[in-house]
């Protein structure tokens, strides 16, 4: 358990604090670990006053692990020769 809580709260949460604001343009934000915010709804979200969403930390955790664990398909790679393939 204490590997899946550091692949969670480390890699998944930072991942999800460096990505999940610049893919949404700002709208969404990710609250910090330490934090004493309540009354987030059941998917882990809240409204907050100026409009944007903030994400609690757990569910940050787990968004963050599934992103980092997505498979990379459909990127284009160059290979030795310079000549571009499709992953598959």
């Amino acid at each position: 358990m204490i590997f899946l809580d550091f692949i969670l709260d480390i890699v998944g949460y930072t991942t999800t604090r460096l990505l999940l604001p610049t893919l949404t343009f700002q709208k969404v934000k990710v609250d910090v670990l330490s934090s004493d915010e309540a009354c987030f709804n059941w998917l882990g979200f809240k409204r907050l006053p100026n409009g944007a969403l903030l994400c609690d930390a757990d569910s940050a955790g787990w968004i963050g692990a599934f992103l980092a664990d997505r498979p990379r398909r459909g990127f284009s790679q160059l290979d030795a020769s310079g000549t571009v393939r499709r992953s598959p």
